[in-house]
């Protein structure tokens, strides 16, 4: 998706084009002008308002006069139909055929240069994301979902808008859970744990969580002891080690498989257990860090509002904290990153600014690029699972479910399709993943599985069978996509409802710098619930009470316009589905 060049973006333009019209009548700069127009307070009566509140005592007027004025002034652009004032909002309709024309163009033009997505502000410039992240001896869990699914669409983004991004995969592979497993590996019989399936290491897992409840000091202390002997490279140990690596490895990557997700590395917290106490070392020198005189541990204390954080205990191991220092350091010195982001759950934004300000006051002047994104909490049933009680929900689980639930909605739409199992895969996955990427990345929420996969509402189905129907349309034709938007006679779009789809499909790129600016996806999943909107309100009113909205029109031109119009909406839901990470299937 990588783009030299950002293919034109008229609606921008027009908004430009409109704040430096207006900026002299409100007395402004046209940037403030810019970002003061936004959509009319009643939406339907315009495309776009100014309200002239903030102007009009620096215009030495009131504000409905200088809505007044502001109207008399955008009426002399071309590209505006109406201008008019309603109260103290100067309301503003573009011309349509005009608007159209430009759109139609901008969607050509973009085919060869990454699509509606695309841009160019990241060129030269290298993002490092750390997302997903699970523990090492379990399968890939429910609740792993939303972090590994927006993460996903977050690399696809930044691709799309030019940076380099590398997708890293900090893998759970060291600490007390992981002594546990060599701990109970080392009651199976040596042949049997030459090769052990995830799904009974995480069973062992659940096994030994429960003997610690029941006997902590013995469990801690079989699980230090194996550290220990791992640290010091005994060969058994590493063996085992290598085992829980090996397996859990091969089980994440079959699973994101599924998901379309891919990893550049997986680098592991067992890489750091020795560096973090060396990195811990810096800090003291730096004067950032601290020994405690009883303890022997090295801690930051809190400062400047921000948590206390330990970097290595008092039995001298490094913590998750003092491992996150180290491996800071070293992805800058392997990637010279221009930006690196660690995505999980809110709840830890607390103790990455605290390890991230602590390297920015010890001279680590890269520090400055390192920038944590939080997601939203997701129950299933109300719930938030917990691994080492046996709750977690494995993904393949819900996976499998969605794509059961997708076969028997198909088989009961009757569909015409070659392939109806994979089809029913493409829907029920695309369903679960545009679910994670549909609400604000911030939000909490619950997630539930026939809402996902129903082919109503602001679902992934939904927008899949919209870009579907489109593409019957045109074999129906018997038109490509390239081929309708090349014919198109943009002009002749000026019905409302057409209107509206082609302000559907503008508001693309828009929607992607959204995206963009807030590291939030779902802005893009906004635009693409904007078209199956837009484009389903003019198919059905085509389709009954207005024939002659029909695309397959009898009259040539207007036909191939509409077919135009029709391409240009699946251009627009394919670009954004490729970026979240969901397939578009032509036949539904």
């Amino acid at each position: 998706m990588h783009a030299d060049h950002a293919p034109p973006d008229p609606l921008d333009r027009a908004l430009g084009a409109l704040a430096e019209a207006l900026a002299p009548v409100a007395g402004s700069d046209p940037a403030i002008v810019r970002e003061s127009l936004a959509p009319p307070p009643k939406h339907g009566h315009a495309d776009i308002a100014l309200a002239a509140h903030r102007f009009a005592k620096q215009a030495g007027t009131t504000p409905p006069e200088l809505a007044a004025r502001l109207a008399a002034a955008a009426r002399e652009l071309d590209f505006v139909a109406e201008a008019e004032a309603a109260g103290p909002f100067c309301n503003i309709t573009w011309a349509a055929g005009r608007l159209a024309a430009d759109v139609i163009e901008a969607v050509r033009v973009s085919r060869t240069q990454g699509g509606l997505v695309a841009g160019s502000e990241g060129e030269g410039a290298t993002v490092v994301l750390d997302f997903s992240s699970p523990n090492a001896a379990r399968k890939l869990a429910f609740h792993h979902l939303r972090g590994t699914v927006v993460g996903a669409s977050l690399a696809r983004l930044w691709e799309a808008r030019g940076w380099s991004v590398v997708r890293l995969n900090f893998l759970g592979d060291w600490g007390h859970n992981i002594g546990q497993l060599l701990h109970k590996l080392s009651e199976i019989p040596a042949g049997d744990a030459d090769h052990i399936d995830p799904s009974r290491l995480q069973q062992l897992y659940v096994e030994v969580n429960e003997e610690e409840a029941a006997d902590p000091d013995r469990i801690k202390a079989a699980s230090g002891e194996w550290l220990r002997r791992f640290e010091e490279q005994d060969p058994v140990a590493v063996r085992r080690w290598q085992l829980i690596v090996d397996s859990t490895t091969e089980a994440l990557d079959a699973t994101y498989a599924r998901l379309g997700i891919r990893f550049d590395e997986y680098r592991g917290e067992s890489n750091y257990v020795k560096t973090a106490v060396g990195v811990a070392e810096e800090l003291v020198e730096a004067a950032v860090a601290r020994v405690d005189p009883e303890s022997g541990a090295v801690y930051v204390p809190e400062t400047d509002g921000l948590q206390a954080v330990v970097l290595v205990n008092s039995r001298g191991i490094s913590t998750y904290e003092g491992r996150d220092c180290a491996a800071a350091v070293d992805r800058h010195l392997s990637f010279r990153f221009d930006r690196s982001v660690y995505l999980t759950d809110v709840g830890q934004g607390g103790r990455f600014a605290a390890v991230f300000a602590a390297l920015d006051r010890a001279g680590f002047e890269w520090a400055q690029a390192l920038v944590h994104l939080g997601f939203g909490q997701m129950r299933l049933g109300g719930r938030k699972a917990k691994t080492r009680q046996g709750t977690a929900v494995p993904l393949d689980d819900v996976l499998d479910e969605a794509v059961a639930r997708a076969e028997t909605e198909i088989a009961t739409r009757e569909m015409d399709l070659d392939d109806p199992a994979e089809t029913a895969r493409i829907v029920g996955i695309g369903a679960v993943v545009f679910s994670q990427v549909r609400m604000r990345r911030t939000s909490d929420f619950d997630f539930d599985l026939d809402s996902a996969v129903a082919f109503r509402g602001e679902t992934g189905p939904r927008i899949q069978y919209t870009h579907a129907r489109i593409m019957s349309i045109l074999r129906r034709a018997d038109v490509g996509v390239e081929a309708a938007l090349s014919a198109c006679d943009a002009s002749r779009l000026t019905d409302p409802l057409e209107r509206d789809v082609v302000l559907a499909v503008a508001a693309v790129p828009g929607a992607t710098r959204k995206a963009v600016e807030t590291d939030d996806p779902s802005h893009l999943a906004d635009a693409a619930v904007g078209l199956a909107d837009a484009w389903g309100a003019y198919q059905t009113a085509g389709a009954r009470e207005r024939p002659d909205l029909r695309v397959l029109a009898t009259d040539a031109d207007l036909r191939r316009s509409r077919l135009g119009l029709a391409a240009a909406t699946a251009c627009g839901i394919r670009d954004i589905f490729g970026v979240l990470g969901v397939e578009c299937p032509d036949r539904m």
